[in-house]
């Protein structure tokens, strides 16, 4: 960190060939568009690269502080956009193949398409901190002690969250009329 605080562009490139995943997981996870993805997880970098001075080892880890500016640059970009996130639909990137191959793509597409709708829906349907820890859980595969430490409840909080969360999202995407979930 001091060498980014000197304004080293070379340590600025390790920390983001390192985090580069981590900002993408968070801003995909809390904007759910492409487009604004992009622009959040850029804001986020440029959030970084210009101050360095703010991470500080005992309020958490670098992880966590890059998390945490991730996801406050993600409740900006919601908060101007009203809280509605548009779901874009994903682009079209078939090449001129064999047709049969070509709807089996769309197909598939369509199925992806349903499921991540479907998730989208369920997901919405949680708390926002339960949103968080599965977040936190499932696409950055953080421990229950990172997570308690970032938002600020217990350990036994966050597992008990975590697992009730689960089970709710379970529970909102199985098929009600079969008793059947689609997921597994």
């Amino acid at each position: 960190m001091n060498r980014l605080e000197q304004g080293d562009r070379g340590a600025f490139d390790m920390l983001y060939e390192r985090y580069k995943n981590v900002v993408w997981k968070v801003v995909v996870w809390y904007l759910l568009d492409q487009q604004l993805a992009e622009d959040a997880a850029q804001e986020t970098w440029v959030k970084i690269y210009q101050k360095p001075g703010t991470f500080n080892p005992q309020r958490g880890s670098f992880t966590n502080w890059v998390y945490s500016i991730a996801k406050n640059t993600c409740l900006k970009v919601l908060r101007a956009k009203g809280r509605t996130i548009p779901i874009s639909s994903m682009p079209d990137h078939f090449d001129p193949e064999d047709p049969d191959d070509i709807v089996k793509k769309m197909d598939d597409e369509f199925d992806r398409e349903h499921q991540r709708k479907e998730l989208i829906r369920a997901l919405n349907q949680l708390s926002e901190l339960d949103r968080q820890i599965v977040a936190l859980r499932l696409s950055d595969e953080s421990d229950y002690h990172d997570i308690a430490s970032l938002l600020k409840i217990s350990e036994s909080a966050a597992r008990k969250r975590y697992s009730r969360a689960l089970k709710k999202l379970y529970n909102i995407l199985s098929d009600t009329k079969t008793g059947t979930n689609p997921w597994i």
